[in-house]
């Protein structure tokens, strides 16, 4: 949108009138490229009274959040710069407009003089006003240029520094580490544990033939695997189950992209931390310039795109959020409940040990996900009703499970209150995250600019929440570890068995190849 501003009035068209010369607005093909260059970019509509105001609250924010390196004096500086030259800027262009008036009186003037018999005096003065006219109206004009580009730039400069500032957060959020969570519910598993030497799931993987990581590993490279037999149809088993329990409750349907822009990515709030590697999967439309395979002709380089990098999305949030944006929703399209299947791409690499062993920690997996557009004044209701469904969705798998708020430095940038719900993994002998739950309050609606008119008529950004559904990889994890028997066999939760092709345990009574003939 800055680049569409700054251009209008600063890029001269050859026309006989020197005033539509001095003023005419860029030619139709470049203002063409230049809104097509601004549909391709969101601008954030940031609250910078409120950041004014509250300044030293936000700092403490962010401190509680960890999160360093924002400078809140240079947001407000830079605010108060912009808001003067927007009023130079104004000025500027009324002078313009004057004496581009005056051009054309002039100009009219002296055309009636020249066709008038009788005019033989001051036909020479006009020529030196006019051009005197037409120098200061080119002084105007560079003036405008000037400021403009400098506008652009305390503009891009304030917006960057702008997007750091986290969420506010909830008054109730514990503030601290992971270790500070706040325990809201624990649920024990219906199945008991101890009775038998426990196996984690990779060892039952492994027995039971469910997942190929070597063939990963081969293809892709390491935490990327395959799901096969008994190991696959689980996967689509709970993406039916999870999709159904979402239906039920009132969410529709949606199939998302994979992939979506990079300022959608931003604009949900997934940018890394100061020293922080970005977790983000970047894709170009890029073409090898030679072959491989000797059989193969030479392949012509391809000409450079003007397109940017699409990113994989590391959870369909990104894309489902993406589908609101610069939308104005009407009262009877709110709240909108959507659940998604999809797949995540995370290039997160941890550290060794239990938390990358297996499926724990992978970078592709499937997710069902939660995601609702709500006016602002249902978003803690509709928070509530997210964890419930997930509540549901676990506990109807007969997992022990329990609840937890998390605290400051454990809620991403978008989050005012985050829930997780973890489920006790025995083979780790260690609670492990399976859903999480967020209010993101207008945080992402201000950057993606999703608006609704609430029961009261106004027009407001809109408040987003997320959750997961099912994490398939850890669900199966926790299944697997859970109800394993000394045997080695695995009965699977009944809620499962609709999806399940006759087989309710691992291994099946009979081979899955025989099965399906």
């Amino acid at each position: 949108m800055t680049s569409r501003i700054a251009s209008r009035g600063c890029v001269p068209i050859a026309r006989s009138s020197l005033r539509r010369t001095l003023l005419a607005p860029p030619r139709r093909t470049q203002l063409f490229s230049q809104l097509a260059a601004s549909l391709s970019g969101l601008q954030p509509h940031f609250d910078y009274k409120y950041i004014r105001n509250h300044k030293d609250a936000l700092a403490i924010n962010a401190h509680n959040r960890n999160i360093h390196g924002i400078n809140f004096d240079v947001i407000v500086e830079h605010h108060q710069v912009l808001a003067d030259l927007d009023h130079q800027i104004n000025q500027a262009r009324n002078q313009r407009n004057d004496l581009g008036r005056q051009i054309g009186a002039m100009k009219r003037k002296q055309q009636h003089v020249l066709a008038s018999p009788a005019s033989n005096t001051d036909s020479n003065s006009a020529p030196t006003s006019a051009e005197t006219l037409v120098d200061k109206a080119r002084q105007v004009r560079e003036q405008i240029n000037e400021l403009e580009h400098r506008k652009a730039t305390i503009q891009q400069a304030l917006l960057s520094e702008t997007a750091k500032v986290p969420n506010t957060t909830h008054p109730t959020t514990p503030i601290g580490a992971a270790d500070q969570a706040r325990l809201v519910k624990q649920v024990k598993s219906a199945a008991g544990q101890g009775r038998h030497p426990l196996r984690d799931h990779v060892e039952l993987c492994k027995m039971h033939d469910l997942v190929d990581f070597q063939a990963g590993a081969n293809v892709v490279g390491t935490s990327f695997y395959y799901l096969q037999r008994e190991g696959a149809l689980l996967e689509l088993a709970l993406v039916q189950y999870a999709v159904q329990m979402a239906l039920a409750h009132g969410f529709s349907p949606v199939l998302a992209p994979d992939l979506v822009r990079q300022e959608v990515v931003h604009g949900c709030g997934f940018q890394p931390r100061k020293d922080e590697a970005s977790q983000t999967y970047y894709v170009s439309p890029f073409h090898p310039t030679d072959s491989t395979d000797p059989a193969d002709p030479k392949i012509p380089p391809p000409p450079p795109s003007a397109q940017p990098p699409l990113c994989l999305t590391a959870t369909a949030e990104i894309p489902l959020a993406g589908k609101f944006m610069n939308q104005l929703l009407p009262l009877h399209q709110v709240p909108q409940k959507l659940v998604a299947f999809g797949h995540c791409f995370r290039a997160e690499a941890g550290a060794h040990g239990a938390d990358t062993r297996g499926l724990y920690r992978v970078h592709q997996f499937s997710k069902v996900e939660l995601f609702a557009v709500v006016p602002p004044q249902q978003s803690d209701a509709m928070l509530e009703e997210i964890r419930q469904l997930q509540e549901a969705i676990v506990t109807g798998l007969g997992l022990g499970y329990r609840v937890l708020d998390m605290p400051t430095e454990e809620l991403g940038a978008s989050a005012y209150k985050k829930y997780d719900i973890e489920a006790w993994m025995p083979g780790r002998n260690a609670w492990g995250e399976i859903s999480s739950a967020s209010n993101c309050t207008d945080y992402q609606a201000r950057r993606l600019n999703i608006r609704c008119r609430s029961s009261q008529g106004p027009v407001e950004f809109a408040h987003t929440l997320n959750g997961t559904a099912c994490a398939i990889p850890r669900l199966i994890i926790a299944i697997l570890e859970t109800f394993q028997q000394a045997d080695g066999t695995i009965p699977l939760p009944k809620a499962l068995h609709p999806w399940l092709h006759g087989i309710t345990q691992i291994p099946g009574h009979q081979p899955l190849a025989s099965q399906q003939q």
